[in-house]
């Protein structure tokens, strides 16, 4: 429902729930989510890209963790995820390949 919803200078460009999975990140090393959750993104004019991850509602704990500081800095901590986590680019994109 959330996909596609238009408010004053927000898009949500996507909404769904996303299951359990396991990565490795070059800098931050593996992490693993262990259960389901809503993963909602979008843009915050002019250009500010953010995700937000949710954890079904009879695991959160009420609680919302800002992360990030933008150019991909940001991480989620991903582990047993029962907080909501939010992260944001600042509006700011790596222009070139590392």
């Amino acid at each position: 429902m959330l996909a596609g919803f238009q408010f004053p200078d927000i898009v949500i460009t996507a909404a769904a729930q996303a299951g359990p999975f396991s990565a490795t990140d070059p800098m931050f090393g593996p992490s693993e989510v262990k259960s389901n959750f809503c993963r909602v993104s979008g843009t915050i004019a002019p250009a500010i890209k953010f995700q937000v991850w949710q954890p079904p509602q009879d695991r959160w704990d009420g609680k919302l963790e800002g992360v990030g500081n933008g150019r991909g800095a940001g991480s989620v901590a991903k582990s047993g995820l029962v907080s909501a986590a939010a992260e944001a680019d600042g509006g700011a994109t790596l222009s070139r390949r590392l």
